[in-house]
């Protein structure tokens, strides 16, 4: 598992963010393409709600939405898309090893 405060769904897994998606700028950006998404999967909206472990009021002020080429709408951390990891099974998993682009989103 993962220590500290960090964002999962409803149902209490793990969400994550791709550090080439920060944009000073303001601008949402996504690298992740459709091969990326076989491992990392979209956190769509109408799927779930976003949850927190450990309470912020502040959390959904950041929260923002991404409409994406294929019509469908992903939640956002300001401007990084968020995403599940596909081995992520239960609440709690964090199961991907990450690599340097990968991180756990985090209020």
């Amino acid at each position: 598992g993962s220590s500290g405060t960090y964002l999962t769904d409803k149902s209490g897994l793990t969400l994550y963010v791709n550090i080439k998606d920060e944009n000073p700028a303001g601008k949402i950006s996504q690298h992740c393409d459709a091969q990326c998404e076989k491992t990392w999967l979209p956190y769509l909206v109408g799927e779930d709600e976003v949850a927190i472990t450990g309470s912020t009021d502040t959390l959904l002020s950041k929260l923002n939405l991404l409409e994406r080429a294929d019509g469908r709408v992903q939640y956002t951390l300001g401007t990084q898309p968020l995403y599940h990891y596909v081995n992520d099974l239960k609440a709690g998993d964090v199961t991907s090893n990450l690599g340097a682009n990968w991180h756990v989103a985090k209020p």
